[in-house]
């Protein structure tokens, strides 16, 4: 699948009219201070794949939707990958930390794949529940405005940066640089599933991007042993104080990390797009092909 994501008339239009008034350039720059004019009018507008036939409402100055401004994708072979392994293994496809729903949107259009979209931070959640509408895929998406944690309990929860709405996360006290902050009830991952799964066919692939949080969610969870997914796209980022604990929960399971690109990860080894896919080791061999599937 071949994606490229172009901005909307509105925003083109807005562009084109500081370009006359200020005699700005089209480019990093230009666009960065497009973007912070949008940002004190708090602009949406849509990002359009016409040839995928696929709408985004978005934030534009958002730092995800200004990536794609930039280069017209977010995550591109991240998100390839992800399409790649949903095309090869339909099925339930779990979107934790969906935001405005990309990976949803994309992996929903798919024939055989249903999705549970999840994200707890309500403006991320709206422009998600909109995205879901806006290409007609409310019978193949259960969102849910959820936080999710290790168990059911209380938790301060806010941006960290404004600038970026996917990095909203849970806080273990209230802090006062963290704006916007407000407690939040949690549930399981587990609990989740329990409540809505028997619906829903066997998981192919889950994709986790909550901000550190992810060792979180799957310290207590039984997934692993009892639904056997496929694959897992877990974001890795290099601060995440839970790494090491990570890769070896996945190793308990019997779960193998590869970037990407399909190299085997080893310790110390640099994380393209800062996400690795754990691969079921008991179908390894028939699971690896997904590397070799053309785009």
């Amino acid at each position: 699948m071949q994606i490229y994501l172009r901005p909307g008339l509105k925003y083109l239009g807005f562009f084109h009219f500081l370009k006359l008034l200020l005699r700005i350039k089209y480019g990093r720059g230009g666009i960065a201070y497009v973007n912070f004019i949008l940002r004190r009018l708090n602009f949406h507008d849509y990002l359009f794949d016409n040839r995928n036939k696929v709408r985004f409402k978005v934030k534009y100055n958002d730092l995800i939707s200004m990536s794609i401004l930039k280069s017209g994708c977010y995550e591109k072979d991240s998100l390839q990958l992800v399409l790649k392994a949903l095309q090869y293994k339909p099925g339930l496809f779990i979107d934790i930390g969906a935001n405005f729903g990309l990976y949803t949107i994309y992996a929903s259009k798919i024939p055989g794949v249903k999705t549970i979209a999840i994200d707890g931070l309500s403006e991320s959640f709206s422009l998600l529940l909109n995205n879901i509408e806006a290409n007609q895929l409310r019978d193949k998406v259960t969102a849910c405005n959820l936080i999710l944690s290790s168990r059911q309990h209380f938790a301060f929860f806010g941006h960290h940066d404004q600038g970026n709405l996917g990095s909203s996360r849970i806080k273990n006290t209230l802090r006062a640089d963290v704006p916007n902050q407000y407690i939040v009830d949690t549930t399981t991952l587990d609990g989740l599933l329990e409540f809505i799964q028997p619906d829903y066919p066997v998981i192919s692939l889950i994709k986790m991007d909550i901000e550190g949080q992810e060792y979180e969610v799957l310290k207590n969870s039984t997934l692993l042993e009892k639904s056997r997914p496929s694959y897992l796209l877990v974001e890795m980022l290099d601060d995440n104080e839970n790494f090491d604990k990570i890769i070896d929960f996945f190793k308990e399971y019997q779960y193998i990390p590869y970037n990407i690109y399909g190299t085997r990860y080893e310790t110390g080894a640099p994380i393209p797009e800062s996400n690795l896919l754990f691969i079921d080791s008991k179908n390894l061999d028939s699971l690896l092909r997904v590397y070799d599937i053309p785009k």
